[in-house]
């Protein structure tokens, strides 16, 4: 997995909290989630919002309070391919 991804996700979903629910400003609380034993994605959770990013599916799924479905977010593939780029990139200039 790209390290970069879980920070360019990251950043998605907290204009995607402040989208839905202005008043919430920051992630409070950041959790990986780990099937079988296996990384499976990542749970924020702020003002009050859920989301989850499923790795595999490249998935993120806002959730209110009670546990509605608010809004699924496809991510761009362009998120990790630019990221990817970007360090190569940045490696090639250290070298």
């Amino acid at each position: 997995m790209n390290s970069g991804r879980p920070r360019q996700i990251r950043q998605l979903v907290q204009s995607q909290f402040a989208e839905l629910r202005p008043d919430c400003q920051q992630i409070e609380q950041e959790t990986l989630l780990i099937r079988d034993g296996q990384y499976c994605g990542h749970r924020y959770q702020g003002g009050g919002l859920t989301a989850v990013w499923f790795l595999e599916e490249n998935q993120l799924k806002f959730y209110d309070t009670d546990g509605g479905v608010l809004r699924v977010v496809q991510p761009p593939a362009t998120i990790s391919e630019c990221d990817e780029r970007g360090s190569e990139e940045r490696r090639a200039d250290a070298a």
